[in-house]
């Protein structure tokens, strides 16, 4: 009975070894994912942000 124990504490262990060590690296590549839609988002709401003082600009000038 108590082997029978200790295998289960040791396979319990491990399992959530592999777990956090799965949920870790998850996590990394969230965070990645993450940075990269920050950058994305941010280059496009420059690009929009360039596009309407462009236009702007043309129409005042146009006047």
């Amino acid at each position: 009975m108590k082997s029978m124990l200790k295998d289960l504490g040791v396979l319990f262990v491990k399992k959530t070894i592999g777990k956090t060590k799965f949920f870790k690296t998850t996590k990394g590549v969230f965070i990645k994912i993450g940075v990269i839609g920050i950058l994305l988002y941010l280059s496009v709401m420059l690009i929009f942000l360039a596009g309407i003082i462009a236009l702007v600009w043309v129409m005042t000038q146009n006047v």
